[in-house]
C-alpha cells in the first residue's frame, strides 16, 4: 500500500436532501422558481455528508491512501456528526479545528429525475489559519488537494500552494467557478504552483472568455498552453480530457442512471488522484475517475457510492 500522505483542504458539510415531484416544476430557463410565501412538501428527506474536501478525503481513504483533511467544524450536533463520519472512513482529523459557531449546510432540492437546486450556508469554514502545525504537516505530505473555498482569498490560497511547491509537495487544484469567471489574468496566478489543475468545460469557457461550444478540446494542448504538468477538463456526458506535456488522454463518460449528481466532480477528482498516486498511469487513472463518478451519481448522497479500491 502506498505510504504517500495526502492532505485535502476545503469544506466538510452536512447535505440535507429534499426530494419530490414538486421540485420538477421549473418555469423559466429550466430554473426552479419558488414563490414568496409558498409552501413546498417533499416526498422524501435524506441527510448525508458532503463538502469538496470531505468527499475527496473519503474517496481517497477508500482507495487505501493515507488521507487527512484540513477544515473547520463546529461543536454543534452536525459538527460532531461530520467528524465522526470522517474518522469512521479512516480520514485523519488532527488538523480539523472545531471553532465554528455553526456548521456549514447544503440544502439540496432534488426532483424525481435527479436534477437539483442547491442552497448553501458556508458559515466561515473557508477562513483557515495557516499555522506552524499546518506547515509542518504539509512538509511531510506527498500531495495537497485544494477544493473550491470561494471565501478564501487568492493571496491566502497562493501562500499555501507556494509553500507546498517550495517543499516539493505536489498540488491538485480545483478552484471555485467565480474565480474562473475573473478570467485568465486572475487565474494564471495559480498556475506556477499546480501539478494538476481540474476544471469543467464551462469553467474553461469562463476562463478563456468564450462559449463552451466554441472550444475544440482536441485542437490545443492545455498543459502546454498553461504550463501546468497535468490539466483535466470534464465535459459531463461528453467525457473528459487530460493534457500532459506530451499526450492527450480522452475518457468517455460511462453510462449511468442518474440519482443525484451532488459530488460527482469530487468523485472524479479523487478517483483520478488516488489511482495516479498508486500507479502513475494516466489512462488507468482517468478510467477509474470515470468509474468513481458513475458510482457516485447512481447513489443518493455525495459519499455513498464512492468506490473501494484497496
Amino acid at each position: 500500500m502506498p505510504k504517500t500522505k495526502i492532505l485535502t483542504i476545503g469544506s466538510a458539510v452536512i447535505d440535507l436532501i429534499f426530494q419530490g415531484k414538486i421540485f420538477s416544476q421549473r418555469v423559466k430557463d429550466n430554473r426552479l422558481s419558488l414563490a414568496y410565501g409558498g409552501k413546498y412538501v417533499a416526498d422524501n428527506y435524506y441527510q448525508f455528508f458532503g463538502g469538496g474536501a470531505a468527499n475527496a478525503a473519503v474517496s481517497l481513504a477508500r482507495q487505501g491512501l493515507n488521507t487527512h483533511i484540513w477544515t473547520r467544524a463546529s461543536k454543534d450536533f452536525f459538527g460532531n456528526l461530520i467528524i465522526k463520519n470522517l474518522k469512521k472512513e479512516k480520514v485523519g482529523c488532527g488538523l480539523v479545528k472545531k471553532d465554528l459557531s455553526s456548521s456549514p449546510i447544503s440544502t439540496i432540492l432534488l426532483d424525481t429525475e435527479g436534477k437539483r437546486t442547491i442552497i448553501n450556508y458556508r458559515s466561515s469554514a473557508d477562513e483557515l489559519d495557516f499555522s506552524n502545525k499546518i506547515r509542518s504537516f504539509i512538509k511531510k505530505s506527498g500531495w495537497i488537494c485544494m477544493f473550491s473555498m470561494p471565501n478564501w482569498g487568492k493571496d491566502k490560497k497562493i501562500e499555501v500552494l507556494k509553500f507546498a511547491r517550495d517543499n516539493n509537495v505536489k498540488v491538485f487544484l480545483s478552484l471555485n467557478g467565480n474565480e474562473y469567471r475573473k478570467g485568465l489574468g486572475f487565474v494564471s496566478g495559480f498556475f506556477p504552483y499546480c501539478t494538476v489543475l481540474d476544471l469543467n468545460i464551462y469553467e474553461l469557457s469562463d476562463l478563456l472568455k468564450t462559449k463552451a461550444e466554441n472550444i475544440d478540446l482536441k485542437q490545443e494542448n492545455l498543459s502546454r498552453k498553461f504550463n501546468i504538468p497535468i490539466v483535466i477538463v470534464t465535459c459531463d456526458v461528453n467525457g473528459s480530457y487530460l493534457y500532459s506535456s506530451d499526450e492527450v488522454v480522452y475518457q468517455s463518460a460511462l453510462p449511468a442512471k442518474l440519482a443525484d449528481a451532488t459530488g460527482a466532480g469530487d468523485a472524479f477528482c479523487a478517483g483520478f488522484l488516488g489511482k495516479y498516486v498508486k500507479t502513475g498511469n494516466l489512462e488507468k487513472s482517468m478510467k477509474f475517475a470515470a468509474s468513481n463518478a458513475k458510482a457516485e451519481i447512481e447513489a443518493l448522497g455525495a459519499q455513498t457510492g464512492l468506490l473501494i479500491d484497496k
